[in-house]
């Protein structure tokens, strides 16, 4: 009995090795380089490639970067609010378990919580605050101490001066020492 043979589909041929394209055939043929000078444009166009792609997402990052910032800056007013809030949270939370484990609700716990927070502010403010306006209307009073006492320290660093001066200076008259005072410290040369 003879074998039918029936026709092979197209996808699943064998690709022939051979171009079969009879420029290409003869540009490899008349010219050997011309291989070569395609698989180089090939690379500089993937490197090409690579860079616009990459400056691409460099830019997409910069553009994001401002967009976030722009939003931020939009939002500061809620960002302040919502990041107090939270600090309030963390610092009233062992006051606030405290209070329910004594069989307060959670709610109450927590506006007692914020309610002695606000009052313990509240309170310092309010002392320093005295403190600071007792202190501006005392100032005149301080500062007239201040350079009194200052003046006296300045007269004796000057009497030290001059006995320093007459100890060094020889009996005809002329120093045998050059004295610099400079601030704090004398040096004699």
């Amino acid at each position: 009995m003879p074998l039918e043979t029936s026709p092979v589909p197209a996808s699943l041929t064998m690709p022939d090795p051979q171009p079969q394209d009879s420029s290409r055939a003869s540009q490899n043929t008349e010219n050997p380089s011309a291989g070569t000078d395609l698989v180089a444009t090939a690379t500089d166009e993937a490197e090409i490639l690579h860079a616009s792609i990459k400056a691409g997402s460099v830019a997409q990052i910069v553009v994001a970067v401002i967009a976030v910032i722009g939003l931020i800056y939009l939002l500061k007013l809620v960002m302040v609010a919502a990041l107090t809030s939270i600090l309030l949270a963390f610092v009233s939370e062992p006051l606030v378990s405290r209070l329910v484990r004594i069989d307060i609700p959670r709610a109450a716990g927590a506006l007692l919580a914020v309610a002695l927070m606000v009052g313990l502010v509240g309170g310092l403010t309010d002392f320093f605050y005295n403190r600071g306006v007792d202190f501006a209307t005392q100032v005149s009073k301080y500062s007239g101490k201040i350079r009194s006492t200052l003046a006296n320290l300045q007269a004796q660093t000057h009497k030290i001066e001059e006995s320093t001066r007459s100890v060094i200076t020889s009996p005809n008259g002329k120093s045998r020492w050059r004295l610099r005072f400079n601030r704090h410290q004398v040096y004699c040369t």
